[in-house]
């Protein structure tokens, strides 16, 4: 098996489970979990905007599971073509956030920074 080390900080990805141990930006380049929590909350403060994830007990993370937040409120509600819809609302480096999740076999929560 292929030794990967991370584009970031140069250590090595090590599989975790049944994960690769690291995750793949835009340009290809592989980073290490670590990193990948520092690349999503870079991201999340240059454009105010991310796709997270909404886990177990409403914890808003990142896909690996390294950046994880816990929501202030959260708020079910019906859809017209996903079921349900569930809000969520949460607290970024002291900056206020909303997410949303629609349907119910996914987690992808679609956040914004609250103006």
């Amino acid at each position: 098996m292929e030794t990967i080390f991370c584009a970031t900080c140069g250590n090595e990805c090590i599989p975790e489970g049944c994960t690769s141990g690291y995750g793949i930006d835009n340009q290809g380049k592989k980073h290490c979990f670590a990193c990948c929590a520092m690349q999503d909350a870079k991201q999340m403060r240059e454009t105010g905007k991310a796709v997270l994830y909404l886990g177990h007990g409403n914890e808003v993370s990142n896909w690996p599971g390294t950046l994880k937040i816990q929501p202030l409120r959260v708020s079910t509600s019906r859809h017209n073509i996903g079921g349900k819809r569930t809000d969520v609302w949460f607290q970024f480096e002291n900056q206020n956030w909303h997410g949303v999740h629609i349907g119910g076999n996914n987690t992808l929560l679609r956040c914004k920074r609250v103006k």
